[in-house]
């Protein structure tokens, strides 16, 4: 075998051998991404608690009357920690208002206030009207959808809102269900979160998501709010967040305690949104991170394509290619194992595996589709 390598390697030509060294650079490179990015996840330490301090819940909605019935009570309920909710009704058509306000009457934690008529990129509106209505200086937002989180989950966030710090990233996810296009969800939206953790530990941070995520309500105001980025689609305070991160003033709280899960029905409308969002989310941070997120992007994509195109090209060179993707598929695997373990997410681990390497190809035919459709419309404006 080794003498039949030696032999292949001295009759190939200088483009096999150029093939050959690209696959070569490009392995180095995912074996630095999967150690420093998604490895720097898996062993990150779990934070050690400290005083607790008061933190305000945003509450943003629309037409949430059932989910406000079944969630509301248990959050409220919760003792071990000082705590408020601000919810804020967007011009709901139900009675969530009516709802709130019975809520309201029994429990002094609970603020209520409400847009009085239909408004444009009325929910960040409604999230500005939250922050300044907040009285602690932590505040975090919770969907109400949210119904499965751990008794000591607020608590745990709130023992983690260190002086020193601006942001403390938690993890979150959608429940599961009993469709593919939600299992789809679930692993896309955990791989969006894993990529935007190890971002952050390796000093390019941005968040994907801004639920679950706690702040200084002062940084908002400082960073302008959504001045400039009100008529952005999809996403919402992760524009703002961005706009303040930094490596130093955030932390990453990894702890299953930590996570919460919200009760969402999702169709295919909710998942092409939920890649909208990463997309919109990326096109906006500074042009450093924007690079840095491209590169690897890019280079993954390559480092697939070569090792698809190598056998054919070069068929000696077989048995190592398929000894280098059998031992970073194996690191990969431990790898997300251990975090999805962390996570209590254990369940998504073979989907993660199966599924995840399904999702590039989605991403991949949705940017095709959107590019066609923007091409479509400069057409017609021509005419």
């Amino acid at each position: 075998m080794l003498e039949s390598f030696q032999n292949a390697a001295l009759s190939m030509h200088p483009v096999e051998w150029a093939i050959a060294g690209t696959f070569a650079l490009l392995f180095l490179v995912r074996v630095v991404y999967m150690a420093f990015f998604s490895g720097r996840v898996a062993i990150q330490k779990k934070q050690a608690g400290g005083q607790r301090n008061p933190v305000s819940i945003l509450m943003t909605l629309r037409n949430e009357e059932d989910c406000l019935r079944k969630n509301m009570p248990r959050l409220l309920s919760l003792n071990n920690v000082d705590f408020e909710v601000v919810a804020v009704d967007d011009f709901s058509h139900d009675n969530s208002l009516t709802v709130l306000g019975a809520f309201r009457a029994n429990s002094p934690r609970l603020k209520v206030s409400s847009l009085s008529q239909e408004t444009r990129y009325s929910e960040k509106l409604s999230q500005n009207v939250a922050l300044k209505a907040a009285h602690n200086e932590w505040v975090m937002v919770v969907p109400p959808s949210v119904n499965q989180f751990n008794e000591l989950w607020l608590a745990t966030v709130s023992e983690n809102l260190d002086e020193g710090k601006d942001l403390v990233v938690s993890y979150s996810n959608v429940q599961s269900g009993n469709s593919f296009i939600h299992l789809l969800f679930r692993v896309e939206y955990f791989f969006q979160q894993l990529k935007s953790f190890g971002f952050i530990l390796n000093g390019l941070p941005y968040v994907i998501s801004e639920d679950n995520v706690a702040f200084r309500q002062k940084k908002y105001f400082e960073a302008g709010g959504f001045r400039g980025k009100i008529a952005e689609p999809f996403a919402n305070l992760e524009l703002v967040l961005n706009a303040f991160i930094s490596k130093s003033k955030t932390s990453l709280l990894l702890n299953n305690a930590a996570v919460f899960k919200k009760d969402l029905s999702i169709g295919p409308n909710q998942f092409w949104e939920l890649l909208q969002k990463e997309i919109s989310i990326k096109r906006l941070l500074p042009a450093g991170r924007k690079f840095w997120i491209g590169f690897f992007e890019w280079t993954k994509w390559l480092f697939v394509m070569l090792s698809i195109l190598i056998p054919f090209v070069i068929p000696a060179f077989l048995s190592i290619v398929s000894g280098l993707l059998f031992v970073l598929l194996l690191a990969h695997s431990l790898i997300i194992k251990k975090i999805l373990n962390r996570l209590d997410e254990g369940k998504l681990f073979l989907p993660s595996l199966l599924v995840g390497c399904f999702i590039p190809v989605l991403k991949v035919f949705y940017r095709l589709r959107n590019y066609n459709r923007g091409q479509n419309k400069k057409w017609k404006r021509k005419k």
